[in-house]
């Protein structure tokens, strides 16, 4: 659930919110008075592992995760349990094992159906659109639409992002991206800057702009982005075979083949290293190396006519 808008009004759940917290510490005054131990041992225990995950001091974007009371849910247990005991003391086991069974069976939809939104990431995201839109949700939901191809879908989302939470990393970088794809230069360079106002280290946006950079013949700073991109994380293999690619360009040949070999081995198939390596093999003597990197290059472009010739 993320954090509400600080510029609009609180939802009606956070206007009740005390109301509740009120209403659990009545109930735990009454059960100190009449001296019930256990169940204010049951209702504390709920309070107080709740109380670990309250965000006093924000950690991330989330104000609340339904997984934070998970483990302050047993001290309710134990309350729901003592309450369902004294209910049924006079009646037998027998009514008190009847009442939990109906409870049990009840909760099998209720779970049943709960667990199908974990079924994959995006059927996930929107559940979690559905209950709380939010920037991150959208943006998320977008990178899945992106990796199996729905660009317009992919874009539609991260504008949906933007639009709730317009300093997004994630949604501008890979916004970025897509642009760039269609060509659309402008657009993914003012994307890609705007991630890296907010995250200046972002791999996927350094490297973005450097491949617009380089597309306007400024080999240079491609160069510059990409090693900014490996000094923020060295296992970033597209940041890496990238970094071979413009080393290759400003006639770096060895330097590339090291930064091409490092890339393939985070990622055995990535197509720049691969393509990369192949190229510059064919301009080596050893006609056995060359022949290895050509044909590694093929099995990701077998229709490439280029690399067939060579």
């Amino acid at each position: 659930y993320p954090l509400p808008d600080a510029g609009s009004y609180a939802p009606l759940a956070y206007l009740l919110a005390p109301l509740a917290v009120l209403a659990l510490v009545a109930l735990a005054v009454l059960l100190h008075r009449r001296g019930e131990r256990s169940a204010l041992f049951a209702l504390a225990f709920f309070v107080l592992n709740l109380a670990l995950v309250l965000q006093v001091k924000q950690v991330g974007g989330a104000v609340m995760a339904d997984r934070y009371t998970y483990v302050p849910y047993i001290g309710l247990g134990l309350l729901a349990g003592l309450l369902l005991e004294r209910a049924t003391r006079e009646r037998g086991d027998g009514v008190a094992l009847a009442s939990i069974g109906v409870l049990g069976l009840a909760l099998v939809p209720l779970a049943w159906r709960q667990a199908g939104f974990w079924r994959d990431s995006e059927t996930l995201w929107e559940r979690a659109l559905a209950v709380a839109p939010s920037g991150r949700a959208f943006a998320n939901r977008g990178q899945l639409r992106q990796r199996g191809g729905d660009a317009a879908g992919a874009l539609a989302d991260y504008e949906q992002a933007l639009a709730l939470e317009p300093g997004n990393v994630a949604a501008n970088a890979n916004r970025g991206i897509l642009l760039l794809e269609r060509n659309e230069l402008d657009g993914a360079l003012v994307a890609f800057e705007a991630a890296l106002a907010r995250e200046p280290r972002n791999g996927p946006a350094l490297v973005g702009r450097a491949l617009v950079r380089h597309r306007r013949g400024n080999v240079a700073g491609a160069l510059a982005d990409c090693e900014a991109a490996v000094a923020a994380n060295p296992t970033d293999a597209i940041a890496r075979g990238n970094l071979g690619f413009f080393r290759q360009q400003l006639g770096e040949r060895d330097a590339a083949r090291a930064d091409y070999e490092a890339a393939l081995a985070l990622d055995a198939r990535l197509e720049v290293a691969r393509a990369g390596l192949a190229s510059l093999a064919s301009a080596d003597n050893g006609a056995q190396r060359s022949l290895a990197y050509v044909e590694l290059a093929l099995e990701l472009s077998p229709g490439d006519a280029s690399l067939r010739y060579e």
